[in-house]
């Protein structure tokens, strides 16, 4: 098993039980080209490029076939990683949202699982994009089955939804946002 299929799989079985996982499924199955898939979960939750590549289309129906399972209750620990509690990232933007911020853009640099991704699409709805970096792999699957739950309970955000695997201290961001970010 490949370490995306490994993380794939992490998150399915952390985020999907029945019958979101089955109905998941039976729509994956559907999707007979990787742009349809794309195009469809981003309709659905505003992720752009849901699937970076066909290999991760393939290893994610492949997890979907397997049996459920209970997540590993054993968290590893890499780089002083250390995820925002998601009572305290919503407290955090609530707060924001209440002193009057309304980002048109937001910047998540390190999104980790992304508890303050989630939170900032619940605080500001005005937001059309959210740009979102993480050096570790494992964290975007977990951050895309958690808003493809929300999804499904009808929670579609607000914006569009881009995430990038990259270190955030050698990432280039795009030149639309230069002249358009403000502090």
């Amino acid at each position: 098993m490949s370490e995306s299929t490994l993380y794939i799989a992490e998150a399915v079985s952390e985020y999907l039980v029945e019958p979101s996982r089955s109905h998941l499924l039976d729509e994956v199955l559907t999707y007979d080209t990787l742009e349809r898939a794309n195009e469809s979960l981003r309709r659905l939750m505003g992720v752009r490029s849901f699937f970076p590549d066909r290999q991760a289309f393939d290893e994610f129906r492949r997890v979907l076939w397997l049996p459920s399972s209970h997540p590993n209750d054993h968290k590893e620990r890499e780089w002083g990683d250390f995820q925002t509690p998601p009572g305290l990232a919503s407290q955090v933007c609530h707060y924001l949202a209440e002193s009057g911020v309304s980002p048109r853009i937001i910047i998540e640099p390190t999104y980790g699982t992304g508890n303050f991704i989630l939170a900032a699409l619940s605080s500001f709805p005005k937001a059309e994009l959210v740009y979102g970096v993480e050096i570790q792999d494992k964290y975007e699957w977990h951050l895309k089955i958690a808003l493809l739950t929300r999804a499904f309970r009808g929670h579609r955000p607000p914006a569009e939804i881009e995430l990038h695997g990259d270190d955030i201290f050698t990432h280039t961001f795009p030149m639309t946002f230069r002249g358009r970010m403000t502090y």
